[in-house]
């Protein structure tokens, strides 16, 4: 339904995702991040703040936390990658490195 109504008003490349893991496996390293100050939300949400706020990760109960996983989703996909190796593959390579590959 969302692939047909964005094509209405506009030709976009639309890309699908399918969740493979639970609601709570997702946003565990969301959570973290948000904790230490990774994440940042610019506006007045409220509805989502309320979900947030009662999302405790726990089995089941999960049925209308789309809000909560909607937020979770872009970070997780996007940003979780990319800073779980920021460590090795982010660092400038120095002339002993440069030095050792010659």
């Amino acid at each position: 339904m969302v692939k047909s109504t964005l094509r209405t008003v506009k030709k976009v490349k639309v890309l699908t995702e399918r969740a493979m893991q639970s609601k709570a496996e997702r946003a565990a390293p969301v959570s973290s991040y948000a904790k230490a100050g990774l994440v940042h939300m610019v506006g007045k949400f409220d509805k989502l703040e309320e979900q947030l706020a009662k999302f405790t990760g726990q089995e089941g109960g999960h049925a209308r936390d789309d809000r909560a996983d909607a937020f979770a989703w872009p970070i997780y996909l996007y940003v979780i990658p990319k800073r779980r190796n920021a460590g090795a593959a982010g660092r400038q390579r120095g002339m002993e490195d440069a030095a050792a590959e010659e």
